[in-house]
């Protein structure tokens, strides 16, 4: 989670400004996404992206000189001060839960809960009329906070996008129970949820009245509103406006606050601005295990006066046309008495310690040279403001780390010698377990924790269940297992940049082993095509080919940027190896095209004369383009086509045995046999075509085709290649799943195992120059071939397709689509794609690959499965006693990439799926789906594209797939299962496919 600096203010300006009027882009509008919930267990509400960080001052009381004993001071506060573990946030909460009005079903007795048996069998449940009131009202709260907040954003956002984390109904107040006290949990589980959805609603209406300010002696226009779009009952929304989460009145709330490592970071203070909602600083810590959870040693809250500095030292810090404290003047003041908000509490003298102002803390706090420690291995050198880069992607992590050593420089200054003892003997354990790469889990610790990248600069943190310890602990390093003995807690960070395939599976030592010397013949393993041979892609239209020529151009450039001078030397050599090979790629981007390769299998007159093959470039693995139909057969199906083409009488099967006989299955047309191997966009020449309608139809129509040399260099001699590779290690589960990793490591333990599902793959991605796993992820990636990378767990993920996602929405019938959909569809699909979707799209192969393949950079897929699959993800295989688990792409995600909506059609409540784009259901059972992203394939997207930009409507499934129905399937099937046969018949050592 990184933390903003100034610089980054106008940005945020932007996105609360609207660039262009639209009925949908208003006033006050803004891009973030927003989140509210509410965490028990972390003792408050969290909320997103209205909170922010001030500077927290570190005071620690004189119980000799101020109190008789720590217990007197934290019982019975006379004086200002500040609590150790104490941060300070914004936020904002109603004033006071009161269970009157639509509340009223929301009050329940602590020593009563409204349960009962159930009438019929055992079990007991919440009070049927309990339940039934509370389910009214939540629906009720979801739909005007959901449409209020529509009026003031820029996108219409789906409920997934701005839920609340635990809604009512997902605490179980509609389920049974096997014993009473379950039920009463339950009961008051749905009740705090309620609190968490008022808290929304309150943040909601707050922002309709700030976009249309109430005027005296009239109705509210949020109520208007609801009333006459919504046609909500407007007595029941009297009611709303007269409870307690329309008191906007300024004060304290009790519980309002803000853990700062658990909240997404904006510039907050514009936000609130916006919104003219009450601010409210306030100061939250989660107590140690000792402590109960009732203590009011964390419920105190500071009085007006330290609010008030401490709001001023940041807005000091402001320009002066971002200084929000002038047109808040309401709740900057603070005009409510702190006494109301905290009857129990007596009211804070002001602070009597020196105002000098304060620098806001926004880094990692540097440790003294007299420190009498020093910070345990694993945290030493993160607080060095100097070494921190500015890269978000490594500053969430790293602001962490300093956080923890700052906290247990902060602790150590006051322990006794006990308490260091026990300290030391602690972080020597936890050295000790973090460091041993046989540890299942560790052993000490109470809780663990872990941060996730959910998207572009946005970090979250989720507690690991103690269940899950040994699935989450194998998927980090040891270098990214932090131990903090302050709270007795594990963190599991994932810098950033820090795992990159191609170096950490593959030393340079390595490499220059594996490449043969120039006199020596290359083996299967080690020859490749020539990356600067291949020649792009020359169609009839001037704009495909040209998109041709530029596609993929990006695909192996680093997303990593220069962020300032502060990085080590290390990070500098990093930098520069990536800046040079970015501008190779940049290079190669703009070389002419070159002829295809020149090595040629001999004529037919010549077969039992051996060829040579030329020596495989040491040149990084860089696509400028697409290879043509010659590069193609080679590649993909180790076809080398003679040069002249004479057809060899072999695979000649287009004569009839007898006169007049029809041949089933023949293609006589170069067009259709090119269409159905997907090269009809190469504008091979009459040679070529030819050779290509040959070798398509000697695969299709011959019952058992063999192959045979010199055509195919498919050898059943060459498997030794692959299955006795001296680096990868090649291991097939069926002919549907095969499994490649490296050798110097058991499977189960490497990081990350690449999956494909098809033997042609496997025997492909063998004959290309690559000398990782990380270049095989990258060439599946360039070529849109669908594969996986697996993480080796025990068990299998709980939540598999848990998580909500955002969706296109419904239509009514006879809706009219324009290019605004479009545009939001785009908008929607980039949200999505940033987050871990994006990853899984990359792996998925076929359409939904080429709409994510411009959005989602090959790192992260390269950087292997993200944290959350070992309780998120999809099984794909099992491996040794060990489940192989990959991210999930839901279906539900696969159809908003592909731009899907919800149609109404003229009978009754029945939809139909309406997508700018195939659904991959359609394209996957489609004659389009060859296995990979084929020329045809590009071509057909690119008219797309360019037929939506001229007027075109998405369409439903039976105008898609009598649009996609010019290339037959039932062929385009055929072919591939042959070729897959005999690929995964010469990986098993079954020669029946070979001719000699």
């Amino acid at each position: 989670m990184s933390y903003p600096s100034i610089s980054n203010f106008e940005d945020d300006i932007s996105s609360t400004v609207p660039a262009e009027p639209d009925e949908h882009r208003i006033k006050y509008a803004r891009r973030e996404k927003l989140h509210f919930f509410w965490a028990p267990e972390d003792y408050g509400l969290w909320c997103s992206p209205n909170a922010t960080y001030l500077r927290r001052p570190v005071h620690r009381p004189n119980v000799d000189k101020d109190y008789a004993t720590f217990k007197d001071y934290v019982y019975r506060p006379r004086k200002t001060r500040w609590l150790d573990s104490m941060e300070p946030f914004l936020a904002f909460w109603p004033l006071r839960a009161e269970w009157t009005g639509p509340f009223a079903c929301l009050h329940i007795s602590p020593s009563s809960p409204p349960v009962q048996p159930q009438m019929f069998g055992p079990g007991w449940h919440v009070r049927s009329d309990v339940c039934d009131a509370w389910q009214a009202l939540e629906g009720k709260l979801i739909r005007l906070a959901t449409h209020l907040l529509r009026r003031h954003v820029t996108a219409r956002y789906d409920w997934s996008e701005i839920r609340v984390s635990t809604l009512p109904y997902e605490c179980g107040y509609q389920n049974s129970f096997k014993t009473a006290a379950q039920a009463g949990g339950a009961a008051y589980a749905s009740r705090n949820a309620f609190l968490s959805l008022s808290c929304f609603v309150s943040f909601t209406i707050a922002l309709d009245l700030a976009a249309h300010p109430l005027e005296p002696g009239t109705t509210p226009a949020w109520i208007v509103f609801a009333e006459t779009e919504l046609k909500m009952d407007p007595v029941w929304l009297n009611e709303i406006n007269e409870s307690f989460i329309c008191n906007f009145t300024p004060g304290f709330r009790p519980g309002a606050y803000v853990r700062y490592h658990q909240a997404t970071y904006r510039q907050t203070f514009i936000a609130f601005k916006a919104a003219n909602v009450p601010l409210y600083i306030c100061w939250g810590f989660r107590p140690p295990p000792w402590m109960a959870e009732d203590d009011p040693i964390w419920r105190y809250r500071p009085c007006r006066a330290e609010a008030k500095r401490a709001i001023d030292v940041y807005c000091n810090r402001l320009p002066p046309a971002l200084d929000p404290r002038g047109s808040i003047e309401f709740w900057y003041n603070m005009g409510a008495p702190v006494r109301v908000d905290h009857p129990n509490l007596p009211t804070p003298d002001p602070p009597d310690r020196d105002f000098t102002p304060a620098p806001v803390y926004q880094g990692p706090m540097v440790v003294l040279e007299d420190s009498p420690e020093s910070p345990p291995p694993h945290l030493q050198g993160v607080d060095d403001e100097d070494g921190l880069s500015r890269n978000p992607r490594e500053d969430g992590p790293r602001i962490l780390l300093a956080r923890l050593s700052k906290e247990r420089m902060e602790a150590m200054q006051y322990e006794t010698g006990d308490v260091a003892q026990r300290r030391r003997e602690a972080e020597s354990r936890a050295e000790e377990e973090r460091l041993d790469k046989k540890l299942k889990e560790p052993t000490i610790g109470e809780t663990m924790y872990v941060w996730v990248e959910q998207g572009e600069k946005v970090f979250t943190q989720r507690a690991v269940p103690r269940r899950e310890w040994e699935n989450t602990w194998c998927l980090y390093k040891p270098d990214e297992r932090h131990y903090t003995a302050y709270y007795n807690e594990w963190h599991l960070v994932r810098k950033g940049d820090t795992f990159v395939a191609d170096d950490e599976e593959f030393p340079e030592d390595r490499r220059a082993q594996v490449l043969p010397s120039a006199n020596e013949p290359a083996s299967l393993s080690e020859l490749g095509p020539v990356r600067e041979e291949q020649s792009p892609i020359t169609t009839a239209e001037d704009q495909v080919e040209q998109l041709w020529r530029s596609q993929y151009s990006a695909v192996y450039e680093d997303d990593d940027s220069d962020y300032g001078d502060s990085d080590s030397d290390s990070q500098k050599k990093r930098k520069r190896k990536r800046k040079g090979k970015g501008k190779q790629v940049a290079a190669a981007s703009h070389k002419k095209p070159v002829p295809h390769d020149n090595r040629t299998a001999p004529h037919i007159e010549k077969m039992n004369q051996p060829y040579q093959r030329s020596p495989p470039s040491l040149l990084p693995l860089v696509s400028h383009g697409v290879a043509d139909a010659k590069i193609t057969l080679r590649d993909k199906y180790r076809f080398f086509m003679p040069e002249p083409y004479v057809i060899d009488s072999r695979m000649d099967v287009s004569r009839p045995t007898e006169e007049g006989e029809v041949i089933p299955g023949l293609s006589t047309s170069p067009k259709t046999a090119l269409r159905r191997l997907g090269l009809h966009a190469t504008n091979p020449d009459p040679l070529t075509s030819r050779c290509l309608v040959d070798f398509f139809n000697y695969l299709v129509v011959t019952d058992d085709p063999k192959l045979f040399s010199p055509l195919w260099d498919l050898a059943p001699a060459r498997r030794s290649d692959i299955i006795d590779h001296t680096y990868f290690h090649y291991l097939r589960i069926s002919s549907e799943c095969h499994i490649i990793g490296v050798r110097e490591k058991p499977l189960v333990n490497q990081w990350y195992l690449l999956v494909v599902y098809d033997a042609r793959v496997v025997v492909e991605v063998f004959y290309q120059q690559v000398t990782s796993v990380g270049q095989m992820v990258r060439y599946l990636i360039q070529h849109g071939i669908p594969f996986a990378t697996a993480k080796p767990v025990r068990g299998l993920p709980r939540n598999t397709a848990s998580r909500s996602v955002m969706t296109l929405g419904y239509r009514q019938s006879g809706y009219i689509f324009e290019l605004s959909d479009y545009a939001e569809y785009q908008k929607r699909k980039g949200d999505l794609l940033s987050g871990s979707a994006g990853r899984s799209a990359l792996t998925r192969g076929g359409i939904v690959w080429r709409l994510a393949v411009d959005v989602v950079k090959p790192k992260k897929v390269t950087d292997g499965p993200t944290s959350s699959v070992a309780w998120n993800g999809k099984k794909v295989e099992d491996l040794h006693g060990r489940t192989l688990v990959d991210d999930y792409l839901s279906p539900a995600e696969e159809d908003t990439i592909c731009g899907t909506y919800k149609v109404y059609t003229d009978f009754k409540a029945q939809t139909e799926d309406r997508s700018w784009f195939p659904k991959a259901s359609i394209w996957d059972a489609s004659g389009y789906n060859h296995g990979y992203w084929t020329a045809d394939n590009e071509a057909w997207y690119q008219r797309r594209v360019h037929e939506i930009e001229n007027g075109a409507k998405p369409k439903n499934a039976s105008e898609w797939r009598a649009a996609m129905g010019e290339v037959r399937r039932n062929p385009v099937v055929k072919f591939k299962k042959r070729v897959s046969s005999a690929s995964d018949k010469f990986l098993q050592g079954d020669s029946s496919y070979w001719r000699e």
